[in-house]
C-alpha cells in the first residue's frame, strides 16, 4: 500500500529512478527522494558514489548498494549517501535495513519532510504502525503538497481502526489530485467499510466518470 524531486548533476538521475510507487504491501505508499547537494570535496566519497548511480541507472542495485556502503564507512553522516541507500533497501523491500538510516537522516535534517515519509514508509511495512503514523504526520507538519503522503496515512490510520480520520485524509488528496481513480477507489472502499452507502454511491458515480 504506500511517497521523490530532482535538481543538480548525477544525484538528478537517481531521483528520477527511485520516483515512483512502492506498492509490495499495497497502494497508496509512495518511496521520495531528494536532491543531491553540491559534490563533496572527497574524491574518494564522490568516486563511490557515481559508481552506485551508474549501477542504479542499470538496475543493478546490488552493485550500487556496495559502493553506497563503502562511501558510508567514509562518512556516516552524509545525508545524500544514507538517503540513497536507504531507498535501495526499500526498493529491495528490505525495510528493517532501511528503517535506522532514515531515522538517523531526520536526525540530521529533521525539517526535511521525505526522511520522515520514508522513514513511515519503513515502519508501515513492518506493522509497526503507531510510530508510521506519528512519521507521516511529521511529513504533513512540513509540506502537505503531495497527495501520496495523505493517502499513505489514510493507510495507517485504517490499520489502527481509526476509518472516519482515514476518510478525511483521503478526501484531502482526492482534492490534490482531483482525477486520480485509485483514490476514489480507496475511498469507496472506507465509505464501504463504515456503512456509509448514501457517500459510497456518490463515489461510485465519480468513478464511473472515469470509464
Amino acid at each position: 500500500m504506500f511517497e521523490i524531486i530532482i535538481v543538480v548533476l548525477l544525484g538528478s538521475l537517481l531521483g528520477l529512478i527511485f520516483y515512483r510507487r512502492y506498492k509490495s504491501l499495497g497502494e497508496g505508499h509512495a518511496v521520495e527522494s531528494v536532491p543531491s547537494p553540491l559534490p563533496e570535496p572527497n574524491k574518494d566519497l564522490e568516486n563511490f558514489i557515481w559508481r552506485a548511480e551508474r549501477y542504479v541507472s542499470t538496475g543493478n542495485l546490488e552493485e550500487a548498494e556496495k559502493f553506497l556502503i563503502q562511501a558510508l564507512a567514509l562518512d556516516d553522516a552524509h545525508e545524500d549517501v544514507l538517503s540513497k541507500l536507504g531507498i535501495i533497501y526499500i526498493q529491495k523491500e528490505m525495510p528493517i535495513k532501511a528503517e535506522p538510516l532514515f531515522s538517523k537522516l531526520v536526525v540530521i535534517a529533521p525539517s526535511n519532510p521525505v526522511y520522515h515519509s520514508n522513514l513511515g514508509l519503513c515502519l508501515y511495512h513492518q506493522s509497526r504502525f503507531e510510530e508510521a503514523k506519528a512519521a507521516y504526520e511529521k511529513a504533513l507538519e512540513f509540506d502537505r503538497s503531495r497527495a501520496g503522503r495523505f493517502i499513505s496515512l489514510a493507510h495507517v490510520l485504517r490499520e489502527l481502526g481509526k476509518v472516519e480520520e482515514a476518510v478525511r485524509h483521503v478526501k484531502q488528496a482526492t482534492v490534490l489530485e482531483k482525477e486520480n481513480k485509485d483514490y476514489y477507489l480507496f475511498l469507496a472502499d472506507l465509505y464501504k467499510e463504515l456503512g456509509m452507502m448514501k457517500e459510497l454511491d456518490s463515489v461510485l458515480e465519480k468513478i464511473e466518470s472515469f470509464n
